[in-house]
């Protein structure tokens, strides 16, 4: 009896313990950033760990938008370039806005000023003036598609008298040495030049150089104090290149009435198609306006660009000189292993492009609807620990169809194959979605404005994959991204974080709380066939690109992957 009911206490003891195992973290180790400035990796990455992004150009190269000097109502405002020039050989000075004055002597004189009428702000150039032009970069150079540029210009009450100069207006499209010319040589840089002959003081007609410079003429005689319109469509695939000019007569009922840059072409009065370009120039990155002895009125640029085999054109450069707006593509993803920080696009049949701004992030324009796919090494494989992978994704202005989205993906080399792979050997997925089964179908426009916070969860009631978050996303905010992927279980947390309308850095602070949070998500493929996470991808689906309002498309940055090794297993013995 005794020896029994010793041997109760120690069953009792055996009872109550109770042994859990649990996984220790050693400290931090970042393994990769990027922010589309520069990128930064804990290994090598195509021989460097740090790897600076395409700088800036030297006027524009950015999406952004410039004010310009408004004057009152029918009065001339600022000079927008200097009046006085440099001395002969020196190229001249450049003005407000980037601008340059060109000049094709030493003693010419002219003014280019700012002037508004019925609130509608032109470029004017000066009576006094022999002859006088202005040059202005694009933003980018463009070396291959089609690039078409449209533009209204109103004839003065009359010409000079002068029967030696033919360019009484003209536009030109060139490469960097014209708006690098200085005086007579600001004319060697052009591609084409079109416009308006001298005819008599009192009429005009349409005017072309050919590609040794002969000026051809229409028989339509343009009518003075008049608004035109003259497109001029670059075809940089020829060979060799070529240019087409089709002007139409835009009379608005009132002299001093621009068109409105919306509107309706007018009537044709002069075309002609097939011109070769002047020389030799292979790349158009310049606009040049010209006059002579005439109040001439330039108004309403717009630039439109068709990369080769595309037919979606895209607005690349817009001056209504009351602002100016322009889309620069600083570096752009082609397909397989792209030119550019060793990034690949995985889906082979689409575009991407790093979209720069004074905060650079990563965009993609693909056609109408805009889609695309782009992966990148992080430069090592891992296998163990918590691997906390970080991405800010800003919510567009609404999608084209049900179901268009943008995600950030994890995953192991397979996730880098082209065409098929970039669904195989991922380990999380989440991002945003056109959620339409998930709330009320809502149209603005031509875009579906339904969005939700989303992640792949393979358990989601009905084979869903995708489930969303109850949490609201506004259209142009910022959302942080903040996935846990815990290797040793195969599975991932997902924490979503409102960072406001101003676009974060690396360095800007993720908020205390979270605005959604998935638990306990399983990989997509699990850990025995992912082999370790060792890239990072971003992907967007149906959404139109319009690069002159970037809300509209989703943007992606401040991509960062840490590392919290695991180092031992600990037993718990309560």
């Amino acid at each position: 009896m005794q020896n029994a009911m010793k041997t109760i206490p120690c069953f009792a003891a055996a009872a109550a313990f109770a042994v859990t195992a649990g996984i220790a973290f050693g400290a931090a180790e970042t393994i990769y950033e990027n922010d589309f400035a520069t990128r930064r990796s804990s290994s090598a990455i195509a021989g460097t760990v740090s790897a600076p992004y395409p700088a800036y150009g030297s006027v524009s190269n950015t999406v952004g938008t410039v004010i310009y000097p408004q004057p009152a109502d029918g009065a001339t405002g600022d000079r927008l370039v200097p009046a006085k020039v440099a001395a002969p050989g020196v190229a001249e000075p450049a003005g407000a806005d980037g601008w340059r004055m060109l000049l094709p002597n030493a003693s010419a004189t002219g003014e280019i000023t700012m002037r508004r009428f019925n609130a509608n702000s032109c470029l004017r150039f000066g009576y006094e003036g022999f002859s006088v032009g202005a040059a202005h970069p694009i933003g980018t150079t463009f070396r291959d598609g089609t690039l078409r540029m449209v533009l209204d210009m109103r004839l003065p009450g009359s010409f000079g008298t002068d029967a030696d100069v033919l360019e009484r207006m003209a536009v030109s499209l060139g490469d960097d040495t014209l708006y690098g010319g200085v005086r007579a040589a600001c004319l060697t840089g052009r591609f084409c030049s079109v416009g308006v002959g001298f005819s008599s003081a009192s009429f005009g007609l349409p005017h072309y150089l050919d590609a040794v410079g002969t000026a051809h003429t229409g028989a339509y005689s343009l009518k003075m104090s008049s608004w035109y319109r003259a497109e001029i469509t670059v075809h940089l695939d020829a060979d060799p290149k070529t240019f087409d000019y089709v002007l139409y007569e835009q009379l608005t009922g009132d002299p001093n009435g621009a068109p409105s840059m919306n509107a309706a072409n007018g009537t044709q009065v002069f075309a002609v198609s097939g011109v070769e370009g002047m020389n030799g120039v292979s790349e158009i990155s310049t606009l040049a306006l010209f006059a002579s002895r005439s109040a001439a009125f330039f108004d309403s640029i717009r630039i439109w660009h068709t990369p080769s085999g595309g037919s979606q054109e895209t607005l690349v450069y817009k001056n209504s000189f009351a602002e100016r707006t322009v889309w620069a593509q600083a570096a752009v993803l082609t397909g397989g292993d792209a030119p550019t920080d060793s990034w690949r696009m995985l889906r082979t049949d689409l575009s991407g492009a790093f979209a720069f701004g004074g905060n650079p992030a990563l965009a993609f324009d693909g056609g109408d609807n805009s889609s695309g796919q782009a992966g990148h090494p992080l430069g090592t494989t891992l296998t163990s620990g918590e691997v906390v992978a970080q991405a800010d994704i800003r919510a567009p202005r609404g999608w084209t169809a049900n179901g268009g989205s943008a995600y950030v993906r994890i995953g192991g080399d397979g996730h880098l194959a082209a065409l098929d792979g970039y669904l195989t050997q991922v380990a999380s997925v989440f991002g945003l979605r056109c959620m339409a089964d998930a709330r009320a179908n809502t149209w603005s426009g031509s875009l579906c404005t339904n969005c939700a916070i989303v992640a792949w969860n393979e358990n989601a009631p009905g084979g869903a994959g995708f489930v969303a978050a109850p949490a609201t996303v506004t259209p142009g905010r910022w959302y942080r991204f903040v996935a846990t992927a815990r290797m040793r279980e195969s599975l991932c947390e997902v924490a979503v974080y409102d960072m406001g309308e101003a676009q974060p850095t690396l360095a800007t602070s993720t908020p205390a709380s979270p605005v959604a949070t998935f638990s306990d998500l399983p990989f997509r493929t699990p850990k025995a066939a992912l082999g370790g996470i060792s890239c990072i991808s971003a992907s967007a689906t149906t959404v139109r690109p319009n690069l002159l309002d970037p809300s509209s498309m989703p943007w992606f940055d401040n991509f960062r992957v840490v590392l919290h090794a695991q180092t031992a297993t600990v037993l718990s013995i309560r």
